[in-house]
């Protein structure tokens, strides 16, 4: 698994992310795509963090509970406010 250096800490990414997730991983900000239905505003994270969400909603979708879990505390750790926002 990689680590990346964002806003001076080392972050290691809780599994790997396949390139349909993530085609890069770099700090550049993106706005999340596939956002719950309640929330009416632009949410952006870093490339790699959104690759991380879209992991953890597609091991939610196939059914893989420890790599949804995995994902969610690593969102939970890394980006508190965003995650109280995504993922319910």
């Amino acid at each position: 698994m990689k680590t990346i250096k964002y806003n001076y800490e080392n972050i290691k990414l809780p599994f790997n992310l396949k390139s349909t997730e993530c085609e890069e991983l770099t700090t550049e900000e993106v706005e999340v795509k596939y956002l719950p239905t309640f929330i009416n505003e632009k949410i952006t994270l870093p490339r790699f963090a959104n690759g991380v969400y879209l992991a953890t909603l597609n091991a939610l979708t196939i059914g893989n509970v420890k790599k949804y879990n995995k994902g969610k505390q690593w969102l939970k750790d890394y980006f508190p406010y965003t995650y109280l926002k995504l993922i319910k």
